[in-house]
């Protein structure tokens, strides 16, 4: 830096004076010069977080977090975070450490959101949500922000099958009506369905009521078909249960519609007469089991009536 020699008056020493201040009244700048120029306080840093991919889903797709900072970049600055949200960090996606630090020179840096990928149950769109801590960087240092990362969850695609025929008097029959995973939606899952087949309902079984609910924390429900024994030779029936719809976006109903058919096995048979009343045959006969009585005293006789066969 290039300087010169300063005549003072009455012949008093020389003192050097910086000419790259010529700005500085000449007192100020003998003064720099004697004491030191005072230290420059570094200008003010902002950190900030943002959600630069606020959308992730568990097929998997992965969300991301970006902190940045504006102002002086010339020295590495060190954030601390809280994370929260109702998605499970470990479960629903890869935990987060809880803090970064930006080097040198550096203005921003990622934080991925790692989805783990479909865990198998109903849950619905979970959040994850970072927010910056003061971390006493300094007055020359403002750290604050919070975003938010949405976790979309996977598709259930509800289903129904037959468990179980029915029988007349002896048993009901049952379908099972499937989520494909446990539901922790936190509320009832109802599915809609139609009913069909060869047996008529209220006469050959109990009627249905068109609904099944699957309630929080489990993955199906039953439909149960009581049958009715109504003594009519008519043969096997069946009934068909078709799925149209349910409350849920995250557990629709497939296309085409689902549905599943079960037998109701008819338990009367025709009597010798092939008349198809439906009754099992019976035998009445009669017989004198005391075929003696006498007009004195007290000695009468009896018939007795009995039947073979029939319910």
């Amino acid at each position: 830096m290039k300087h010169h020699s300063a005549p003072a008056p009455g012949g008093a020493p020389r003192v050097p004076v910086y000419e790259s201040i010529p700005s500085l009244p000449r007192w100020m700048a003998i003064l720099f010069v004697l004491l030191g120029a005072p230290s420059v306080a570094l200008a003010q840093v902002t950190v900030s977080v943002t959600a630069s991919d606020a959308t992730a889903a568990e097929t998997p797709d992965s969300g991301q977090f970006t902190v940045s900072r504006t102002g002086d970049t010339s020295q590495p600055v060190k954030i601390d975070y809280s994370v929260g949200g109702s998605a499970t960090p470990g479960a629903d996606y890869d935990a987060l450490a809880g803090s970064l630090t930006l080097g040198v020179g550096q203005s921003s840096m990622g934080l991925p959101v790692n989805v783990s990928g479909d865990d198998g149950v109903l849950e619905g769109d979970e959040t994850v949500v970072i927010t910056l801590t003061d971390n006493n960087a300094g007055d020359d240092v403002v750290i604050s922000g919070t975003a938010t990362v949405t976790i979309s969850d996977s598709s259930h695609s509800v289903s129904v099958s037959s468990t179980r025929d029915a029988t007349e008097n002896a048993g009901s029959g049952e379908f099972t009506v499937s989520l494909g995973g446990q539901n922790q939606s936190g509320s009832a899952v109802v599915v809609q369905y139609s009913v069909g087949g060869s047996a008529t309902s209220s006469v050959d079984y109990g009627a249905l009521s068109g609904s099944v609910s699957i309630p929080p924390g489990q993955s199906s429900a039953p439909v149960e078909v009581r049958p009715i024994d109504d003594e009519l030779v008519e043969g096997d029936e069946t009934v068909v249960i078709t799925l149209s719809s349910t409350n849920s976006p995250q557990a629709p109903v497939g296309s085409p519609a689902p549905g599943a058919t079960l037998t109701i096995a008819d338990d009367d048979e025709e009597d010798d007469n092939g008349s198809g009343t439906g009754a099992a045959e019976v035998q009445v006969s009669v017989a004198a089991t005391d075929a003696s009585a006498a007009e004195t005293g007290s000695d009468g006789g009896q018939f007795t009536v009995s039947r073979v066969g029939g319910d």
